[in-house]
């Protein structure tokens, strides 16, 4: 809708895993990616607002969040509370919106975005650096940091690889019983989106409460883990599926 602004951004929730998982010592990394992407992705000017005043506005909150997150709060990065679940959402959130306001105004000082919409292609913003951060982040976190840290082999790994351990002794001997739930979990969430987008009910925003119907299931069963991944999957789907919506 605005130069250089997405519905939905993954490498925000990329960026925030990583600082969060491997340290603040990874924003020069962080920064490199971003210029990239403003070059590549966007073609925008080296030296413009959106490249070096964007990049610097995103990369600093994000650092920000992760360092408040990992030293301040100091938050098991693996999620194995609901505390934890709940101060990352929160420092998600509110690191998502100063991000969003300070990365807009560079949009604004390029002539990229008009001022008179600076508000709206702020909380465009927002929203969609916080989705991404809600959804793309625990899943990185539980799924993804761990084995790149063992990867990597540093330390922090070791809990987590015995953790894996014994989740799989314990599916062991009801494998087959695991592997037919779960596929009925994963039609269960295709289901609902063919509901709320493609069947004859589609184009009404007051069926998405459907949506926490898989989710609770998925919740209930397979705890923390399948709820990232549910609610991951349930994420790509819904944007694929509204993407093929016609618009006006």
């Amino acid at each position: 809708m605005w130069t250089g602004i997405s519905a939905w951004y993954p490498p925000s929730g990329l960026s925030l895993a990583m600082l969060i998982g491997f340290g603040g010592s990874y924003i020069p990394l962080i920064m490199l990616g971003g210029v990239i992407s403003a070059l590549t992705n966007y073609h925008q000017s080296l030296l413009s607002f959106n490249t070096i005043g964007a990049n610097l506005a995103v990369s600093g909150g994000y650092w920000a969040a992760a360092y408040v997150l990992r030293r301040v709060l100091k938050i098991d990065w693996q999620l194995r509370s609901i505390r934890d679940v709940f101060r990352l959402l929160v420092v998600s959130v509110a690191s998502s919106c100063a991000v969003a306001f300070a990365g807009v105004l560079m949009g604004v000082g390029d002539h990229a975005i008009k001022p008179s919409e600076y508000l709206s292609a702020s909380i465009t913003w927002w929203v969609g650096d916080a989705v991404t951060l809600a959804s793309l982040t625990p899943f990185l976190l539980v799924y993804v940091m761990p084995w790149l840290l063992r990867f990597c082999r540093l330390p922090a790994a070791k809990g987590e690889a015995t953790a894996a351990k014994r989740t799989a002794l314990r599916f062991g001997s009801h494998a087959m019983l695991v592997w037919i739930e779960s596929l009925l979990l994963i039609a269960s969430i295709g289901g609902t989106l063919w509901i709320v987008f493609l069947g004859s009910y589609s184009y009404r925003s007051e069926l998405f409460y459907l949506f926490f119907l898989p989710i609770i299931w998925v919740a209930v069963r397979r705890g923390l883990r399948g709820v990232t991944a549910g609610i991951l999957g349930a994420e790509l789907w819904h944007h694929r599926a509204a993407s093929n919506l016609p618009t006006g």
